[in-house]
Parts: C-alpha cells; sequence; structure tokens
C-alpha cells in the first residue's frame, strides 16, 4: 500500500507542473492560459479528494483507532481538513472552478484497506496512511503556491501549508512513538 501511495506522489509531482507547461495550437499560438487553467483546476481536483478523503479517514480512526494519541490525532484532521475543505471550495467556486465530490480510488481503496484492520494495526496503518498524504499534500500545496497561476489558488495553497506541516510534525511524532513501543 505505502508503495502505491509513494508512487501516486511521484506521478502527482510529475502530472502538476507538466500541466502548468505551455502548449501551442494547430496556428503555433501559445495557449499559456488553458494550460494555466488546468494546473488551476488539477491542483483543487487532487486538494479537494485529497482533504474529502482526510475527513472521511479521519472520522473513521474517531471511531476505530485503539490509542487515545491516534484518535485525538484524527479529531484534529476532521476539523482541520473540514476548513481546509470549506475554503478552498469557496475559491475554487468563486473562480469558476469544478470541485469534483468523494474520494479518489487510491483513497477509497486505502478505506478498505483500514477497514479491515483492529486495534494496533489499524493505528500503525492509519498513521503509515496520514504520514504519506500529508507528505503528497504538503508537495502539491507547495507547487500550487510557487507556480499556481490563480492567485487566490497561490494564497490558499500558501495560506494552507503551515497547517499540513504541523500535521505532518504531529504524525512523525506518533509513528515514532508508536516504532519506540
Amino acid at each position: 500500500m505505502r508503495i502505491a501511495v509513494l508512487a501516486l506522489s511521484a506521478s502527482m509531482l510529475v502530472t502538476v507542473p507538466a500541466l502548468a507547461q505551455t502548449t501551442t495550437s494547430a496556428s503555433g499560438a501559445a495557449t499559456d492560459q488553458v494550460a494555466q487553467g488546468a494546473s488551476d483546476q488539477a491542483f483543487v481536483d487532487m486538494a479537494a479528494k485529497g482533504g474529502r478523503a482526510e475527513v472521511n479517514f479521519g472520522k473513521f480512526a474517531t471511531r476505530k483507532a485503539s490509542s487515545s494519541t491516534v484518535r485525538h490525532f484524527a479529531e484534529k484532521m476532521v476539523a482541520d481538513h473540514t476548513e481546509a475543505n470549506q475554503k478552498l471550495m469557496q475559491t475554487a467556486r468563486e473562480d469558476n472552478i469544478t470541485v469534483p465530490h468523494g474520494m479518489d480510488d487510491d483513497h477509497k481503496a486505502m478505506r478498505a484497506d483500514l477497514e479491515k484492520k483492529d486495534g494496533t494495526d489499524f493505528d500503525k496503518a492509519y498513521i503509515q496512511g496520514q504520514l504519506a498524504d500529508h507528505e503528497k499534500t504538503i508537495a502539491l500545496f507547495e507547487t500550487e503556491a510557487q507556480s499556481g497561476t490563480d492567485p487566490k489558488l497561490k494564497q490558499l495553497a500558501a495560506d494552507t501549508l503551515p497547517m499540513l506541516k504541523m500535521h505532518l510534525e504531529m504524525v512523525k511524532s506518533i509513528e515514532s512513538k508508536m516504532a519506540s513501543n
């Protein structure tokens, strides 16, 4: 599962910048605006699907985690990502960018895997997934903050990064404590 998440992360790092590249029409005219719009749409697609997965997994973990530390972390994920998702949807709507619904297939598979686990196995799988997802999400938001073309989305990405980085540090700390037990 971790390999699949890392492979998805790597493909996203290649895909998002590639979408921002200039394309040329049959007449030779550069179509930067179309490519830029595609890049912003790709960011919204990936951020929305990932954000919804964070809330979905967090709600599930608040009920299923065996560790109170993991449950508290999951509660924070639900609260923080619900707020971030709302801001993303509002910004996208203001800029007439379509926001997808639901989770992507990779997150659906991760959820199905989590449903099969209990106790510390669940806690470890949830935390490992959070580590991979937050690393991927930080890369996505950094790319948008640096290379995005929509000023509102760039600002949203930049404003959201400190929260995402804090989550990553939290999950690393939890993972470290789990490994030492």
